[in-house]
């Protein structure tokens, strides 16, 4: 539930604020998300992954159909590709990426300053 619940805030912030904002941005969210919820770095990443990898294939689809692919198809050509859905998955991958690699930053930053009582300090 809780990976769940990870999912779909990462997906909802990186949704509606990533209309309008910069790209770079998106890796707030997770960072923000991985400092709140508690769990460990491979549920992290991979929540961080799909949250933002839906959200811009999502606004990516959208954009898609809203230009009747000329754009993406543009883009494809010049990049040597023959099909823009492969250019739509790539760009939502390295999106996906960073928004991993944000979640897991956020859950380190965690366990640096938020000490576990419960732990013991010579086993990680």
């Amino acid at each position: 539930m809780n990976f769940l619940l990870r999912v779909f805030i990462i997906f909802i912030l990186s949704y509606f604020f990533g209309i309008d904002n910069h790209w770079w941005l998106i890796v707030i969210y997770p960072i923000i998300i991985g400092l709140v919820f508690i769990d460990n770095f491979l549920s992290h990443f991979i929540s961080g992954f799909l949250g933002v990898f839906l959200a811009w294939l999502t606004l990516m689809f959208q954009l898609d159909v809203t230009t009747n692919t000329i754009i993406s198809q543009k883009i494809a050509n010049i990049l040597f590709l023959n099909n823009n859905v492969f250019l739509i998955t790539i760009s939502s991958s390295i999106g996906g990426i960073l928004g991993g690699l944000g979640s897991t930053l956020g859950q380190s930053i965690r366990k640096i300053f938020v000490k576990d009582l419960n732990q013991d300090p010579y086993i990680d």
